[in-house]
């Protein structure tokens, strides 16, 4: 019977979020990025030290995103390479159909 209940029923759902971050995180991220902002803008013009080590801090992490996008790549090319190889010993002898049972049926005509 029909009780008129679908697939996505039995499931939970979850509305979608831009960010996966709690409303808290967010909050704490934005201020911190803004305290940094506003140190560099307003204290960094005028001192030098601080200027160059924000400026620097800044270069690094962008370096950082930077090489580990770059490794990343490389990691997949390395994992394509693999599965091709892996796909060029793989031949149609080598799989084996051990599970099928050949029957035959007789079809009978209704008249």
């Amino acid at each position: 019977m029909h009780d008129g209940s679908t697939v996505t029923d039995s499931k939970p759902q979850q509305s979608w979020n831009f960010c996966p971050l709690t409303k808290f995180q967010l909050s704490v991220v934005i201020s911190l990025l803004l305290a940094y902002s506003l140190i560099y803008l307003i204290y960094a013009q005028h001192h030098v030290i601080l200027f160059c080590m924000m400026t620097g801090l800044v270069a690094v992490l962008m370096a950082s995103l930077y090489t580990s996008g770059l490794l990343a790549v490389v990691y997949m090319l390395i994992m394509i390479s693999k599965f091709d190889k892996e796909l060029e010993h793989c031949t149609t002898t080598m799989i084996a159909i051990t599970d099928v049972k050949v029957t035959i049926v007789d079809i009978k005509s209704q008249k």
